[in-house]
C-alpha cells in the first residue's frame, strides 16, 4: 500500500517509468483498493482502456496515409511564365526590324521628317552652344579683369 503511493507520487511528479506505470494500471483495474486511492480509479481505468484501444488497432489503420504534394499546379504556372516570356522577348525585341522607322523633329515649332535636314539642324545648334560657350567665357574673363586681377 505505502509503496503504491511513493509510485503514484513519482508519477504525478513526472518521474515515473513504464514498468511504474503498468504497475499502477494494474493496481487501479482491481475490486480492492484503498478508500484514499478511488479517487485515481477512473483516470487509470480510462487511460487502461486506451492503451487496450490503441493497441487493437488493425495494421492497415496504423499506416498512415500522407498526400503527396501536387506538383501540377507548379508545373503549369511555370509553363505559363515562361511562354509569357518568350513573347515578351520577341515582342520587344523582334517586332522593331519588321517597321519602318521614321525619324521626326520639330525644330523652332516646324516639323522635320528629312533626316539629312535633321542632321544639319542639330550641327547648327551644337554649333550655336560652342559660339555662346566661347562668349561667355569671354565675358567672365572681361570682368575678372575689370577687378585688377
Amino acid at each position: 500500500m505505502d509503496s503504491i503511493e511513493k509510485v503514484l507520487e513519482k508519477y504525478f511528479d513526472g518521474e515515473s517509468s513504464l514498468a511504474e506505470e503498468q504497475r499502477l494500471r494494474v493496481f487501479f483495474s482491481q475490486e480492492n483498493i484503498p478508500a484514499s486511492l478511488q479517487i485515481y480509479k477512473p483516470m487509470f481505468v480510462y487511460l487502461s482502456e486506451k492503451i487496450n484501444e490503441k493497441e487493437n488497432i488493425p495494421l492497415e489503420d496504423k499506416i498512415k496515409i500522407t498526400r503527396r504534394f501536387d506538383f501540377l499546379g507548379w508545373k503549369i504556372a511555370a509553363v505559363a511564365s515562361s511562354i509569357f516570356v518568350c513573347i515578351m522577348i520577341q515582342s520587344r525585341f523582334f517586332s522593331s526590324e519588321n517597321k519602318a522607322t521614321i525619324s521626326s523633329v520639330y525644330i523652332n515649332g516646324a516639323l522635320y521628317k528629312d533626316l539629312k535636314t535633321i542632321q544639319s539642324k542639330a550641327l547648327l545648334s551644337i554649333e550655336d552652344i560652342t559660339y555662346l560657350d566661347q562668349d561667355f567665357l569671354d565675358d567672365q574673363i572681361s570682368m575678372l579683369e575689370s577687378f585688377g586681377l
